[in-house]
Order: C-alpha cells, then sequence, then structure tokens
C-alpha cells in the first residue's frame, strides 16, 4: 500500500512543476546563480524529497453492508470456519488484481471486519495487519485439490485458521469423510489416505480438470503447508503489489468505490456448500436458514405418531443445536396430507426454546407444495401481526432431510395451540379454543352444533371437555346466537370482542382465504367473550386455487377475475356485518392499514416490499426447493395451474392479484362506509 501511496505522491509532484510552481532559493552566504547549480544537483535534491505521509483516514470508498469476520448477531467469530462476505470480497480482489483463474485467501490472514459505512485507509491496514505481496502460480487441478483437502482437513464447529475464502472456485465439504493426510520421514506432504471431504469444485461453472492447469492467486500469508502444495511456476506481476494494494484497487477501480449487494450476506454466496454429520444428498448451504434433520425406522403415517430423532442445526450458531432421540412424528393436516411433499407434526420429549420462536413441545413443519411461491403462508402470518390479531403463530424457514434424503423447504411453525406463549386461556375454567367443522368429526373428536346458526364448532382444547365443560359452552354460544340476532349492538359487544373479529375478517378477506368457511378457522372463548383467532393456512389463498374446482371463488360463471367479490362475509360475520357499526370499524381499521397492506406487494413508506424482502433473505433455497419441487407440475386439482412454468412467474401473478385485490376491497369498503 506505501508503495501505492508513494506513486500517487509522486504524480501529484511531477503535475506542480509541469504546471510552472516556482519556489525562491534560499539565500545563505554565497549567492546561489544558475551558474553554480548543477543540473545533476538539482535532480538530486528533487529525488530526495520523500512524498507526505498518507493520511490513514483517507476515505477510498463506501460499503453498504458490514463485512464480518463474526456473527453479526452473537458477534462470535465465525470466518475461520464459515464462509463470509469479508471473505468472498478479499478473495475477488485477489483475484481481479492478478486477473487469474482463482484465489485464495487464509482466515488467519483477516483481523477485522469492516462496518457500514466509509473505508478508509487505515480500515484496509486493519483489516489486514500483515502486509504481504500476491503470489500468482500455475498448478495443476490435481495440487488444487489437495491444497483444498489440507485447508479444510479441520473443519469443524471449532475454528480452523487455516481455513480458505474462495473466488472463481466452488466447492462441497461432506463432513462423512475422513481422509488423513499421509506424509514422508521428513513431514512433506504425499497423498491422502481414505476418503477425501472436498468433492464437486468447479471453476467458474466448468467442472475442476485435476490435469488442467490454473492460475492461482494468494499472499504471502498463505500457510506454508498449502503453499507447498500448490507449488508450479511463478508467474511474474506486471506491476508487484501487496495485498492491501489488491484491496484499495478492487474498491477504487473495479466497484467504482462503491461495496454493493454482491456482497450482502455476511455469511457469503454459497462458493462453500456443506453435507452435515450423518447426512447424504443435497448439500446444506451455510446460510442463515436452519437444517432439520428427522430419522426414522418406522413409516411416517396420518393415524399415529411414530419414534424418530429430531436434529434441528442452526448454521449461525445464533440458536442452540437440537438433538432429541425421543421425538414422534406424524404426518400433518387434510387436503395438504395428501400431497407428494408431506407435512409433519412433530412432537419433542419434552418442551424445547426452538429457534427463537418460542418454548414447545409441539411445532408443525409446513410444506407448501400447493403454493409455489412457498411465502403465501409466512406472508399472511406477518400481516395478521401488523394488522393486530392476537397470538399469531411465529415461524421460520428451514431446510429438512427426512432419513439423510432431502425433503425440501419447510416452514417450522408453532402450531395453533394452548400455552402462555401461543394462546393463552385456562381450559380448565370455561374457556375453550375452538375450530370450525364442516362436519362433526371432521377434525377434532368432539364438537358443538349452534342451534340457530348451523355453525359446528370442535373441540380443540380440552379435547375430551367434561359434561359441565360442555355444557357451559352450549349455554354460552346460545347467549352469542342470540345477541347476534338481536338486533342490539351493545349486546352483541357484551359477548363478543368485535374488534378480534373486525381484524381477523381483513386478513381472511385480503388473502380471500379458500378454506375461511370450511376449515382450519378457529374461535377462542376468554374472559366471558368470544374471540375469532389465531389465523391458520394460507397456501390455498390470493388466487392459488383452481377455477374448475372453485368456480364461485374464481368468478367462473361471471368475470372470471378471482381477486374481485366479497367471500368471507359468512359465518359470525354474516351476523356482524348487519351492523353498522361493525362495517364503520372494518372499514376504519382497513384505512388505518393501507400502508402495511400496499408494502406487501410494493416498496412505499415502509420500505422494501415484504415478498421482495422474502425472495432477498430465501431465494437460493427457494431456487434448491424447486430442483426437487417443480414449478411447472401442479401437485393437486385445488391449486390453479401454473402461471408459465417459472418461480418468477408466480411471484408476479402473486404481487399482481394482491394489488388488484386491494383496489377492489378499498372501493367496497369506502363505499360500505359512506
Amino acid at each position: 500500500m506505501k508503495k501505492l501511496l508513494f506513486i500517487l505522491c509522486a504524480c501529484l509532484c511531477a503535475c506542480l512543476i509541469l504546471s510552472g510552481c516556482e519556489t525562491e532559493p534560499v539565500i545563505s552566504g554565497d549567492p546561489v546563480t544558475d551558474a553554480n547549480v548543477s543540473t545533476e544537483e538539482t535532480d538530486e535534491t528533487e529525488e530526495a524529497l520523500p512524498p507526505p505521509p498518507p493520511d490513514p483516514m483517507t476515505v477510498i470508498g463506501q460499503t453498504e453492508y458490514d463485512l464480518v469476520v463474526s456473527d453479526p448477531k452473537t458477534k462470535t467469530p465465525i470466518i475461520a470456519k464459515t464462509e463470509t462476505n469479508l471473505g468472498d470480497f478479499i478473495a475477488d480482489a485477489y483475484r481481479t488484481a492478478a486477473d487469474a483463474n482463482i484465489a485464495l485467501v487464509s482466515a488467519s490472514e483477516i483481523a477485522a471486519g469492516i462496518p457500514q459505512g466509509e473505508i478508509t485507509l487505515l480500515a484496509v491496514e486493519t483489516v489486514l495487519p500483515t502486509e504481504a505481496a500476491l503470489v500468482t502460480v500455475r498448478a495443476s487441478g490435481g495440487a488444487l485439490l489437495n491444497a483444498l483437502e489440507i485447508a479444510h482437513l479441520p473443519l469443524s464447529d471449532e475454528a480452523a485458521p487455516d481455513f480458505l475464502h474462495l473466488s472463481g472456485i466452488s466447492l462441497t465439504l461432506d463432513k462423512n469423510k475422513t481422509p488423513a493426510a499421509e506424509t514422508d520421514e521428513a513431514g512433506a506432504f504425499i497423498g491422502f489416505i481414505g476418503e477425501r471431504r472436498v468433492s464437486g469444485v468447479t471453476v467458474g461453472e466448468v467442472p475442476l480438470d485435476p490435469e488442467a492447469v490454473y492460475t492461482v492467486t494468494f499472499s504471502e500469508a498463505l500457510p506454508a503447508e498449502i503453499k507447498d502444495v500448490l507449488k508450479g511456476e511463478m508467474i511474474p506481476p506486471e506491476a508487484p503489489q501487496t495485498n492491501r494494494e489488491a484491496v484499495i484497487r478492487y474498491v477504487t477501480d473495479t466497484l467504482a468505490g462503491k461495496i454493493g449487494e454482491t456482497y450482502e450476506n455476511p455469511f457469503g454466496d454459497g462458493r462453500i456448500s456443506v453435507i452435515p454429520e450423518g447426512l447424504s444428498g443435497v448439500p446444506a448451504s451455510l446460510s442463515l436458514l436452519p437444517q432439520v434433520y428427522i430419522t426414522t425406522e418406522e413409516e411416517i403415517t396420518r393415524t399415529a405418531y411414530v419414534t424418530c430423532a429430531v436434529t434441528v442445526y442452526d448454521p449461525t450458531g445464533v440458536y442452540n443445536d437440537i438433538y432429541d432421540s425421543e421425538s414422534t412424528i406424524k404426518i400433518r393436516g387434510n387436503s395438504t396430507a395428501s400431497g407428494e411433499k408431506k407435512p409433519y407434526n412433530i412432537k419433542f420429549s419434552s418442551k424445547i426454546e426452538l429457534l427463537g420462536l418460542g418454548k414447545g413441545k409441539k411445532w408443525s413443519l409446513l410444506a407448501n407444495l400447493y403454493d409455489k411461491t412457498q411465502i403465501r403462508n409466512t406472508l399472511a402470518f406477518t400481516f395478521a401481526e401488523n394488522a393486530g390479531v392476537n397470538y399469531v403463530s411465529d415461524s421460520a424457514f428451514a431446510e429438512v432431510y427426512v432419513n439423510g434424503a432431502y425433503a425440501g423447504l419447510y416452514q417450522i411453525c408453532e402450531p395453533v395451540d394452548v400455552s402462555k406463549t401461543q394462546v393463552d386461556i385456562d381450559t380448565d375454567n370455561n374457556e375453550f379454543l375452538l375450530e370450525l367443522e364442516p362436519r362433526a368429526g371432521y377434525s377434532n373428536p368432539v364438537s358443538l352444533t349452534l342451534s340457530k346458526t348451523g355453525i359446528i364448532l370442535g373441540y380443540n382444547d380440552p379435547e375430551e371437555p367434561t359434561a359441565e365443560q360442555r355444557a357451559w359452552l352450549s349455554t354460552f354460544m346460545t347467549s352469542v346466537e342470540d345477541a347476534l340476532l338481536s338486533g342490539d349492538y351493545d349486546k352483541v359487544t357484551e359477548c363478543i370482542d368485535v374488534e378480534s373479529f373486525a381484524r381477523s375478517y381483513i386478513v381472511q378477506e385480503l388473502f380471500k382465504n379458500v378454506d375461511y368457511s370450511v376449515s382450519s378457522t378457529r374461535f377462542y372463548v376468554k374472559g366471558g367473550k368470544l374471540y375469532e383467532g389465531p389465523v391458520w393456512d394460507f397456501d390455498l389463498s390470493s388466487g392459488n386455487c383452481s377455477s374448475s374446482y372453485y368456480k364461485a371463488y374464481n368468478n367462473a360463471d361471471t368475470t372470471g377475475l378471482s381477486y374481485e367479490g366479497i367471500y368471507c362475509v359468512s359465518l359470525f360475520n354474516r351476523y356482524l356485518f348487519e351492523y353498522e357499526e361493525f362495517k364503520t370499524l372494518v372499514s376504519d381499521l382497513y384505512t388505518a392499514l393501507q400502508p402495511v397492506i400496499v408494502n406487501l406487494y410494493e416498496d412505499n413508506e415502509l420500505g422494501e416490499s415484504r415478498i421482495d424482502a422474502l425472495l432477498s433473505e430465501h431465494r437460493a433455497e427457494i431456487d434448491r426447493n424447486n430442483t426437487v419441487w417443480s414449478t411447472v407440475k401442479a401437485y393437486s386439482l385445488y391449486e390453479h395451474k401454473p402461471v408459465d412454468g417459472t418461480y418468477d412467474g408466480e411471484i408476479e401473478y402473486l404481487k399482481n392479484w394482491l394489488r388488484k385485490r386491494n383496489e377492489f376491497l378499498s372501493e367496497h369498503y369506502l363505499k360500505s362506509a359512506s
């Protein structure tokens, strides 16, 4: 870096001379004249003038994202065991500087991160405390494979200072393999014993050829044992440069002073993929996404839970890893249970704090098979939270393996259940969690049919109420029906929490949930009042349903536009909407929620659209899921036909549908409120 700054300063001095700047001679003793000052003396004097020292606070560019050596959440060091955006960035700088096929950077070379904001010369010195010359060699593919194997032999949950960050090359590391390096009596490397853990190596988009020759760039700070294996013909540089100079030039010249979204992900862009211990098949990306591994010797069915072992691994280290060999599992759902990609319910042997989602024993793994976008459920859940709906299930995406085979992208979700962190009611004191049933016994063994409205409610919790509880609820629900039919809004508000119904209605109607008046619709009794919620099951919503199977939903006999029509004014809402006070409540809430609604499908004052934000975070895992579960094939008679066979086509359809739906409902509720 000093050489680079010397050149910059020398150029500046030359410019001053050429521009005609003059200085007066200093008089000391005899006067100085042109006759007694030789050309040689003048040149020597000029050459002896050192350039001014560089200002370490000189700004060379800016970064929009933190370039990290530590996990941004836990602050624990990770660069010596995980791909990071800073490692990728420095490797890219080396490769660009040498115009090489491949660049390698050892974790031991990097001492600090670069925080978001301005980048100074001091920051570069701090990141690379040892200034080292760049070296480029011609190395065989076989030698490169050996170097990669040596560097990643110690890769585990412990830090490995030789961990390599890569540019121009990608690979898979299989932790199930246990190779060992073989050396001669002098300790020199000979080869490997056992299976190699490095595989799937590609240079650019082409598989690495062990017989081919590649140009490989690294700094002299690379560990000696790796450099020794890479020995090959040295390529003299056109102009010698150091690791720091390479980074500075990469920022100022190649990136034009701005580090942008290429380095957004602190855990890199997937140049290194890992197959965890005990598994085989599709490698798990070292990203923020959790990995769930389920193993069982029994057939998993809908009818009963079977024993299994469950491991939940968080690659970021933010949450504790979980292993429970006494878990149980069954297939969950009704229509979704018949899909090829099975949804599951799992029960741990005890309550477990899972991925920051809360503490519980029962968890659902939603497959989202019938939703090509994979995001309708999480989109609706997030909106429900913003809309003020009570007890919305927390969820997180994860990649799931069953008996070692990659099963795809799933949504780990709190089931609708009774607990302090879920539906907080006291089922021992006449408080109930209830579920709409299309017929008695559909999802729950015990149910109650309301005498005046005909609505069937299954007991979610308690599942088997006592005779006294059943009698109490029957009497209470009769009073609810009487109030709804009375024409007196004050009586309605005495036994119904109307705001919970209004907020839940907006979520259900905006997304136009297919199942609203059929199943998966919950109510609960708390403190002597009936509430609606929590919301659940939105994979078949927002236009994602077959026009031949759901004709009314899709207005098949009229406009054919599924985003039109009022769909969820049924059940208790049928009676509530007879009251002007309730209509006004819904209209006011819908108006107040407009910024949140619009932000689902487009950027606005709240920031990036929720859909785009989800894709920015999870697109890589969605694409991997789609290599197994096609966007071309319809997996059931319930879902709508694929738009154009592409994932991007499905996302555009969802955005446009929500936009049109909001336009329709806005006009409707403005008229209703007038």
